[in-house]
C-alpha cells in the first residue's frame, strides 16, 4: 500500500462470557521481535463482531501484525513470541518508480507508419505489465496536447517497444507520448516526451512548368 496509515479490518470469532475488556495490537518488522502497540483498543460492540483499527507506520517497509484480546476475567491467547509468524503481512510502499523516457521516433526516418519507444524503469514492486504508453494530437498551430489516448496495451518491463503510430485527424500531423509506469502499491511515475512526433515525412515537389519573356511597356 501507498499509505503510511494502515487501517486493519478484524473479525471476534469467539466471545467469552464474561465480555471482552480490551484488544491489543502487536506489530513485528522483521520477525523475529514482536512488540505491543502503545494504545490498547476498545473491543467492538456486542451486537458486532467486526471494526477497524488504524496504525501508522512510521517509515517504508514491511509490518507483520498480530492481535490479541483480553476477557473481562483476564483470558487472552498467548501473545507472540520470536519466529512467531504475523497474522498479516503489510508493506508499505510510498516511492514512485523512478522512470525516463529516452526516445520516441520513427522506426525509419521516411516512413510515418511505425514508431520506437524506448525507456528505462525501476521500483522494487513494479506491477507486471507496469508500463502504458499514451498519445494526445498537437493542436494545428501550436504544440498544445489534446485528450490523451491509449497508445498501446500495458506492456512489460522490456525498456523497448514498436507499435503502429496512432491514426491521427486529417489536420494533424504529430503528437505527444507520456509514459505511465504503475507499482504494486499503487504508485504512479509519470514522463512525457518533451517533443512532439511528426508524421509527416512527405518531402514537398516543386517544378519549373514554364519560361516567360518579360512584357515590354507600351
Amino acid at each position: 500500500m501507498n499509505k503510511n496509515s494502515i487501517t486493519l479490518q478484524y473479525k471476534v470469532r469467539e466471545r467469552p462470557p464474561s465480555g471482552l475488556a480490551t484488544i491489543d495490537l502487536w506489530v513485528t518488522r522483521v520477525g523475529n521481535k514482536w512488540e505491543k502497540h502503545a494504545v490498547s483498543f476498545k473491543p467492538p460492540a456486542e451486537d458486532s463482531d467486526t471494526a477497524d483499527i488504524t496504525f501508522d507506520a512510521t517509515e517504508d517497509g514491511t509490518y507483520g501484525f498480530a492481535m490479541i484480546a483480553t476477557s473481562k476475567a483476564g483470558q487472552s491467547q498467548p501473545v507472540p513470541k520470536s519466529n512467531d509468524p504475523p497474522q498479516v503481512w503489510v508493506e508499505v510502499d510510498t516511492m514512485k518508480p523512478t522512470a525516463e523516457l529516452r526516445a520516441v521516433k520513427l522506426a525509419k526516418p521516411d516512413d510515418g507508419r511505425t514508431i520506437v519507444l524506448e525507456w528505462k524503469a525501476e521500483d522494487k514492486n513494479l506491477e507486471t505489465l507496469p508500463i502504458i504508453f499514451e498519445y494526445a494530437e498537437v493542436d494545428p498551430g501550436s504544440t498544445v496536447p489534446l485528450k490523451w489516448q491509449e497508445l498501446a496495451t500495458p506492456l512489460p518491463n522490456s525498456g523497448r517497444y514498436v507499435c503502429a503510430a496512432p491514426q491521427l485527424a486529417p489536420a494533424a500531423y504529430q503528437f505527444h507520448v507520456r509514459m505511465n509506469v504503475f507499482d504494486k502499491a499503487g504508485n504512479i511515475e509519470t514522463k512525457q516526451f518533451p517533443t512532439p512526433i511528426s508524421v509527416d515525412v512527405v518531402k514537398p515537389q516543386v517544378e519549373i512548368i514554364d519560361v516567360k519573356t518579360g512584357v515590354k511597356p507600351p
